[in-house]
């Protein structure tokens, strides 16, 4: 038996292997005596950030109650935002103490904000106003002429004080300040300032006498001149004569240049004629012959009548405004003339039916193609829908659809843009490829082989150059038909004349326009599988006024749109020829001889007859 001895009294448990009797006796005298109530004692706490442990103190046997003391609330503080001197944002709060519910305070400062400016100098300050929050790039224009030689002596300008004497030692007069000098003394080279209008007839009217140095010099020696800035209007025949004028600089800022402004200077090379400028004159650069191609403001969406007129050998023009209305002639009387942009036009333009008179009959107009549909049936529009094309390459494909051995194993394919529209030369360009067939290809030349027969498929793939992405694939199919054509005289708007030349019946013009005023007589001719036809045409009437035209392949008729015309070329015996290579298709061409709205000549009919087919 263990000699370990426990004893549990009032919940205390003692345990001792060598227990004593003093130590049981000991225990038992402190038991509470049976009967009485532990002594228990209250207590009261406040909360702290830190843990606390209640116990009774000494004396007592437990707790009774603990009170907890509530806590002080305290309102959130909202913070307050503050923007210093040197830009430092600060948002700040004074926090009292106390229970703080949870949620979110928030605070706003509105700054005072500017958008993005352009500043240009003038003769003030402009200014920012401290403590404004810029939103977008402040820029302030700059000039690459604020160098001193520009700059009257003595003068400073932006911290750049000027050196320009009047041209070194040189000449001035009228706000003319003369750079440069040949060997004979004569100014070749000219500044001119102090202008916000350049007046009419300035360089004419200065100087009256031909012996005079000055007005020799400004007509006959001239080569270069400088507008400077602040120049707003070119007066008419401003630089008329000035005939051995190469090169002036418009500044940004002029708005007009009035007619007859630089008529007869005729070497003078402009390329561009600055945005700013909103109208131009009629006959502003008539005769200014080494003028080729030439960009035009921005600004000008109204192209006045004659506006550029005469420049005689203009080959390409480009309008960059917006344009929406055009007056007579613009471009009138310049043979030379290939190619009109308009590149910007959002809506069909409002054109005159004399809008694109006296120009060549080769002259293209080019516009977007959004707008190409719309412009080819617009009123007097119409009139040129074959000479407008666009910008933009949507589709390519080959136009024949069969190759005809009638007369030939060999044809020349012929590709085209958008359906059959122009585009602009600089997308022109594809790449042909010989898919499959009894045929060879080189170029755009596809001969069939030897054994090829009736009803052999060619399939061939044409790509745009200009975007690869761009292509198509056409079957042509073998055929064997002979040429043949026929013509519908339109229920006798035309009849056979009774004439004949080289033996091919000459048919003339009748119901429909004989003798009435606006009338028309159209006839149709039906082609069936030929390559070549030759046509000739001619009218015996008014001279300009009332003409026969040959329109181009399946096109329909429309008066002034003809690809050839007898427009100005009246004669009661002399043809125009009107030579058309096709490609063995199914074609029609239409004749039109069409009169104004007044007037009788002559004999008042248009002719024609086929020549040549085959």
């Amino acid at each position: 038996m263990s000699n370990k001895t426990t004893l549990q009294t009032n919940n205390t448990i003692i345990s001792n292997n060598n227990l004593t009797i003093d130590d049981i006796l000991n225990t038992i005298n402190n038991l509470p005596e049976a009967g009485s109530e532990p002594v228990l004692q209250s207590k009261t706490v406040s909360p702290s950030t830190a843990s606390q442990t209640v116990k009774p103190d000494s004396g007592y046997d437990g707790l009774s109650q603990v009170t907890v003391n509530a806590m002080t609330t305290a309102t959130q503080a909202t913070p307050s935002i503050t923007v210093s001197s040197s830009g430092l944002i600060t948002a700040s709060a004074t926090q009292t103490a106390g229970y703080v519910s949870a949620g979110t305070k928030s605070a706003t400062k509105q700054l005072t904000t500017k958008a993005a400016t352009t500043y240009t100098p003038t003769t003030s300050d402009q200014t920012i106003a401290s403590g404004t929050y810029l939103t977008g790039t402040q820029t302030i224009k700059g000039d690459s002429n604020l160098v001193a030689s520009n700059i009257k002596n003595g003068i400073s300008i932006f911290g750049v004080t000027g050196t320009l004497e009047a041209g070194g030692g040189g000449t001035s007069q009228a706000g003319i300040i003369f750079e440069e000098f040949d060997s004979d003394g004569y100014p070749t080279v000219a500044s001119i300032g102090g202008f916000t209008s350049m007046p009419s007839k300035c360089f004419q009217d200065i100087f009256v006498e031909e012996t005079d140095f000055y007005a020799t010099c400004l007509t006959k020696s001239l080569t270069s001149i400088k507008l400077q800035k602040g120049l707003t209007l070119i007066g008419t025949y401003a630089f008329r004569d000035c005939n051995k004028l190469q090169s002036i600089e418009i500044p940004d800022g002029v708005t007009t240049i009035n007619s007859n402004a630089f008529e007869n200077c005729e070497n003078l090379e402009l390329t561009e004629i600055p945005d700013s400028v909103t109208s131009i004159g009629t006959g502003a650069f008539k005769n200014c012959n080494k003028i080729t191609n030439l960009i035009v403001s921005s600004g000008l969406t109204n192209l006045s009548t004659q506006c550029f007129q005469y420049v005689n050998n203009l080959k390409e023009i480009t309008f960059k405004g917006e344009v929406t209305n055009c007056g007579d002639y613009i471009c009138g009387e310049n043979t030379y003339l290939e190619s009109i942009y308009l590149p910007n036009i959002t809506s069909v333009p409002t054109i005159t039916s004399a809008t694109f008179s006296s120009i060549n009959e080769t002259f293209n107009i080019y516009v977007p193609y959004n707008l190409l549909t719309n412009i080819k049936t617009a009123n007097n529009w119409k009139n040129y829908a074959e000479r407008i094309g666009t910008f933009d390459i949507h589709s390519i494909n080959i136009k024949q659809n069969s190759i005809n051995t009638y007369k030939t194993n060999s044809i020349e394919l012929t590709v085209e843009y958008n359906d059959g529209s122009l585009v602009v030369p600089s997308k022109r360009g594809y790449t042909i490829e010989l898919v499959s067939g009894n045929a060879t290809l080189n170029g755009n030349i596809i001969t069939l082989n030897d054994n090829a027969q009736v009803g052999d498929k060619i399939v061939v793939t044409v790509t745009s150059t200009y975007d690869t992405s761009i292509s198509s694939t056409k079957e042509l199919e073998v055929i064997n038909q002979e040429p043949t054509v026929s013509v519908n005289l339109n229920d006798g708007q035309w009849e056979d004349s009774g004439t004949t030349v080289d033996n091919n019946v000459v048919y003339k013009s009748a119901a429909g326009s004989y003798n009435t005023n606006s009338g028309k007589s159209i006839a149709t001719i039906n082609i069936v599988g030929c390559t070549v036809v030759k046509l000739y045409i001619r009218s015996y009437a008014e001279n300009n006024y009332d003409y026969t035209e040959a329109f181009a392949i399946d096109t329909v008729a429309s008066r002034g749109a003809g690809l050839h015309s007898t427009k100005g070329k009246s004669s009661s015996s002399d043809y125009v020829e009107c030579v058309y290579n096709l490609d063995g298709n199914n074609h029609y061409i239409q004749i039109m001889y069409s009169k104004d709205s007044s007037g009788n000549s002559n004999d008042d009919r248009g002719y024609f007859y086929i020549g040549y087919f085959e």
